[in-house]
């Protein structure tokens, strides 16, 4: 008996330490580079480019320090290769896709990749504000851990002088309002490091801070979202629809004006007929 009671304890440990974690963020943030890290092998496409390289979503599994993992990513919110409406659809196309991808067994986070010593933009505005629309305002910040790539700089800059999450509770506009709103459940990461230990010690901090998160991302929550969906989808058609009546509104202000140039005959015609 107490056999299998001790195999039943290592059944529910290994549950417990069984994660999902799916990538998001703009184009160059180095989100697949992040994901390169956690898996321990070159098994996503990575740049720095602006240029998305990422064309499709790929999900890959591993065991990293008796952790079962397994890592979701996908071409970054925002696409710079499409134009920017076609571009909200396209993201919360492949959101889909991602979330069809994602084990459902275990705890799943959504890892919001960004780039430290890179401004925070207009674009990166926009894309939490999708990101917000599909997966959920509430359910994304209480279900977020953000990596901040580029761990390197940081502590080339500060050279111990400074903690990183001191840093995160100085910064304001939108960069401090995503410190603010995930409640300051945050990461630094460096991506380019060949230090084992300081692999595993990211590695290690990461999974804590998503131990530490309020609930876990579920497929449920995901389609609970489907208002703000729909509204990402709506706003993507808007272009074409305006385009459209206003092809059909210059129609038929030609039909009106073909009328009014009929009527004028008439009204000649009929002034020659009674001369």
């Amino acid at each position: 008996m107490e056999k299998n009671s001790t195999s039943d304890k290592e059944k529910g440990h290994f549950l417990e330490t069984c994660y999902s974690f799916l990538l998001v963020g703009i184009t160059g943030s180095g989100k697949s580079a992040v994901g390169n890290s956690l898996i321990g092998s070159n098994s996503f496409l990575s740049s720095s480019s602006s240029i998305s390289v990422t064309e499709d979503v790929v999900c890959k599994t591993a065991t990293r320090y008796g952790t079962k993992i397994s890592v979701v990513d996908s071409p970054g919110v925002l696409d710079t290769k499409v134009d920017p409406d076609q571009a909200k659809r396209k993201s919360l196309d492949e959101m889909k896709k991602a979330m069809s991808v994602c084990p459902a067994a275990g705890k799943m986070a959504l890892i919001l990749v960004l780039q430290y010593g890179s401004r925070f933009t207009e674009q990166n505005r926009l894309a939490i504000t999708i990101l917000k629309n599909i997966f959920g305002e509430q359910s994304l910040w209480r279900s977020c851990v953000v990596v901040v790539t580029h761990g390197d700089c940081f502590h080339s800059k500060y050279q111990g002088s400074k903690d990183f999450k001191d840093w995160t509770a100085e910064q304001t506009g939108g960069l401090g309002e995503v410190f603010e709103n995930c409640g300051n459940t945050c990461v630094l990461f460096d991506n380019d490091t060949d230090d084992s230990q300081h692999n595993e010690k990211q590695f290690r901090e990461l999974v804590a801070c998503v131990e530490r998160l309020d609930q876990s991302y579920t497929k449920i929550k995901f389609n609970e979202a489907k208002k703000s969906q729909n509204r990402i989808a709506l706003e993507a058609e808007l272009p074409k629809l305006k385009e459209e009546f206003m092809a059909e509104l210059n129609g038929i202000n030609n039909e009106i004006d073909l009328l009014a140039i009929s009527s004028q005959s008439l009204d000649k015609i009929e002034d020659l007929k009674f001369r």
